[in-house]
């Protein structure tokens, strides 16, 4: 039996172990925005990481792809963000052929976040988009997590992706960039 006939049935066990074999956590800093997301799930990549724009791109179980993108505003005093949750309605209402879902409280590790969610038409597309409004974890400035995906997918599957997303979040310590 020559060497390459040996080292074949070796290359393709290695293949299968690596193949069952979990993939290892991804962490995505973002330094611009002092943020971490400290285990990126699976279905999700990140299209865009640079100065403070953060944009993922997640893909459904039908295989359609939406995009999470992270805005982090500067920073204020005294950040209400149930004023920012009741202004949701008209920010999706304004936008072209807009409705508007509703509003929830969630409990998050940083304090009361809120959510919005609605459908609009984007470059002659139907879109939904759930928004996550939270406090960054310096705890003085407002984030905002905007997840827009095709009409039509699982919006449950799309909202747990967004949680999940948002539940990997970390402060990395650092100083929010401001232009």
């Amino acid at each position: 039996m020559t060497r390459t006939a040996c080292l074949l049935p070796c290359l393709l066990l290695l293949a299968a172990c690596r193949a069952d074999s979990p993939a290892a956590p991804r962490r995505v800093e973002s330094p611009g925005l002092a943020i971490a997301i400290a285990q990126l799930p699976a279905a999700c990549d990140v299209l865009v990481n640079r100065g403070e724009q953060l944009v993922l791109g997640c893909r459904s179980q039908r295989g359609s792809e939406g995009r999470l993108s992270v805005e982090v505003a500067p920073p204020e005093a005294g950040v209400d963000l149930l004023d920012q949750a009741k202004a949701q309605k008209e920010a999706f209402e304004a936008l072209p052929e807009g409705r508007f879902f509703g509003n929830r409280e969630l409990v998050t590790p940083f304090g009361t976040a809120y959510t919005a969610r609605g459908r609009y038409v984007e470059d002659g597309q139907p879109v939904e988009e759930a928004r996550i409004l939270a406090l960054h974890p310096q705890g003085d400035r407002p984030i905002t997590y905007r997840f827009r995906y095709p009409e039509g997918d699982d919006t449950q599957q799309r909202v747990d992706q967004l949680l999940l997303v948002v539940g990997e979040v970390e402060g990395t310590g650092g100083a929010v960039e401001t232009n």
